[in-house]
């Protein structure tokens, strides 16, 4: 035996430790000579450890560290011994497309707040998950969308009264200074837990709540940082080495099962006066298919995910385009003129055929979540039985792939001049001067058609989120009435700017953000 003159030196107390040694010395060797991923370009030691990407994950740049990658590696690359991140076009619609042999990875298995009851998000199960979608999909029919409209113009209104106020400065309606990012944020997360739980945190009034924003990023950043590798949920190694942030995760949840808790009570009280919100729907709704419902832990599971994705998103799109608007005047004032051309009365902006004809504000909306993605990573794949082909290159069974949205948003061959805030590159035939081009960018119905390819702020196929037209609605309504009201102008403090003058997002698989500092005053003052 060849190891035996090695056996008869190692004392019983250190053979684990050696064995131990010989399993990774082994898993490194397959890594990197062995692996049938093993052609693929990459940093050699993401070729050979999962830990590179889990220390961009914890230090919340992974979406930019990626995007980094991309530029040096070229459209294919090696992010950790098992993942492949595909920065194409092509390669996004083979990964995330309708009837392909993809299935979401088990990176989702660390998501779930009780082990075995999955929700419409984290659902791996393509079968389990059509099933709830089913059910959750009559709670975002237009029909409720509709009918949830004044919870958000409630709100909507609050915020508006409260900006038309002294700012966070001290100063009065003439120019008091406001961090958008917290305002915002208060704003989606009073408009989720009203239509969530069937009452507001009250957040635009009252602070004494607004620690819960807090909880929502950590349950977010737990789960994706747990996501990245496994074991950490699994061997439950979370509470050695993120401890912390496994605690703040189980209060969210704690939190979220309380009021839901609370509210299917309060449901049953009130029979037919009950408001059709969110839980008249998951409490109601029945698979057409089976005729089934959701049990009590799949409505606490789906009102925490209705919770993360509903606010954390919505209030990242709301800064990231007020953020843009008002660095960039002459996008701002016409969009600004386009409201107030359109309305003559600032309650006539409701939800319908002419807040959706306001064609301009919609393009800077799509420009911001274009530069600021609310979930800015690739999100995880594995590849099925039998492989499949992504990008035109075979991917074997087993084998996880994701799409940067971050990265491909700031592609140039999707995006002329990418890291640039440009509304008009989503209109036909506009004319943009372009810094380093000879003559003006004059935009074909091709180019934009490709551009929209290339866009997946809200992902894309069958696993795209529920809740787009919701969050569109929200972000239409809001933006629409404070261009109506009130002029913005850039502080120019460089708050919630990273150091290329973008908004500084930090990717908790959500994004969070600070700032932007933006000077309020309203129209005609």
């Amino acid at each position: 035996m060849l190891l035996q003159p090695l056996l008869d030196h190692v004392s019983l107390q250190a053979l684990p430790i050696l064995v131990i040694g010989v399993i990774l010395a082994a898993i490194t060797i397959y890594n990197a000579l062995l692996s049938p991923l093993r052609s693929f370009p990459g940093p050699t030691l993401c070729a050979l450890s999962p830990f590179p990407q889990l220390y961009h994950g914890l230090a919340g740049d992974r979406h930019v560290w990626l995007h980094t990658l991309h530029q040096k590696y070229g459209a294919h690359v090696r992010i950790a011994p098992n993942f492949i991140s595909v920065n194409t076009v092509t390669g996004l619609h083979d990964i995330y497309g309708h009837g392909k042999k993809i299935r979401k990875s088990d990176f989702y298995s660390a998501f779930p707040a009780i082990k075995g009851v999955w929700n419409t998000h984290n659902a791996i199960d393509k079968g389990v998950h059509g099933r709830k979608r089913r059910v959750l999909s009559q709670a975002f029919s237009d029909n409720a969308l509709k009918g949830m409209e004044e919870v958000m113009l409630l709100h909507v209104r609050q915020l508006c009264s409260i900006l038309g106020g002294k700012g966070e400065d001290g100063k009065g309606g003439k120019g008091g200074s406001w961090n958008m990012a917290n305002w915002f944020s208060y704003l989606s997360y009073d408009v989720m837990g009203e239509l969530c739980f069937g009452k507001s945190y009250d957040m635009l009034v009252d602070g004494a709540r607004r620690g819960v924003i807090g909880l929502v990023d950590r349950a977010a950043f737990r789960h994706y940082v747990c996501g990245l590798w496994l074991p950490l949920d699994t061997w439950h190694l979370d509470q050695l080495f993120i401890r912390r942030l496994t605690r703040d995760r189980w209060s969210f949840i704690m939190n979220s099962r309380i009021e839901a808790t609370a509210r299917a009570k309060a449901r049953s009280d009130l029979g037919h006066e009950a408001k059709k919100d969110f839980f008249h729907y998951l409490l109601n709704a029945k698979d057409p298919e089976s005729g089934s419902g959701l049990s009590t832990p799949e409505l606490w599971g789906e009102a925490n995910v209705l919770m993360i994705a509903g606010s954390d998103t919505t209030s990242t799109e709301l800064t990231a385009t007020i953020f843009y608007l008002v660095r960039n005047r002459a996008a701002l004032e016409k969009v600004t003129r386009e409201v107030r051309e359109h309305f003559s009365d600032v309650e006539e902006i409701v939800s319908g055929a002419k807040l959706n004809e306001l064609s301009y504000l919609k393009c800077c909306i799509d420009e911001a979540m274009r530069l600021a993605p609310a979930v800015p990573g690739a999100l995880p794949r594995t590849v099925t039985q039998g492989g499949a082909e992504v990008d035109g290159v075979f991917l074997p069974e087993g084998t996880e792939v994701g799409t940067p949205c971050y990265s491909i948003q700031r592609h140039p061959s999707y995006f002329p001049s990418p890291n640039t805030f440009i509304p008009e590159r989503w209109i036909e035939d506009s004319a943009i001067p372009l810094p380093s081009e000879p003559v003006e960018w004059r935009v074909t119905k091709e180019e934009v058609e490709f551009a929209r390819k290339a866009f997946c702020p809200f992902s894309i196929g069958p696993r795209g989120c529920i809740g787009k037209g919701m969050a569109l609605m929200e972000m239409r309504l809001t933006l629409a009435r404070l261009l109506f009201l009130f002029e913005f102008e850039h502080v120019g403090d460089g708050v919630g700017e990273d150091g290329a003058g973008d908004l500084k997002t930090v990717d908790h698989f959500t994004s969070q953000k600070t700032g932007p500092n933006v000077r309020v005053r309203r129209r005609g003052t």
